[in-house]
């Protein structure tokens, strides 16, 4: 065998290590963008949940805070009702 068929030879070695080790990493790759993928829906879903109670919240506090000044209002209007009906 000469030398620039020795050389060839290692080359073709190199080549199929490497296509090798391109499949591996195309794999791995695959792999990866799957996990991704699963992770990134599962977060979508708990986001979509945290919004859904967040938006709860937010309009049980609005009621909340329409019932407290509601209540205060009817409350100084009894005490002005009772201010001017009991003075006479």
């Amino acid at each position: 065998m000469t030398e620039l068929e020795q050389i060839l030879k290692s080359i073709e070695n190199l080549k199929t290590d490497i296509d090798t080790k391109i499949d591996d990493l195309k794999a791995d790759v695959d792999s990866l963008k799957t996990d991704v993928d699963t992770k990134i829906d599962a977060f979508t879903r708990q986001n979509d949940t945290f919004n859904d109670k967040f938006d709860n919240y937010q309009k049980a506090t609005q009621s909340l805070v329409n019932l407290s000044f509601g209540l205060i209002a009817s409350a100084t209007v009894i005490t002005i009702a009772q201010g001017i009906f009991y003075r006479r």
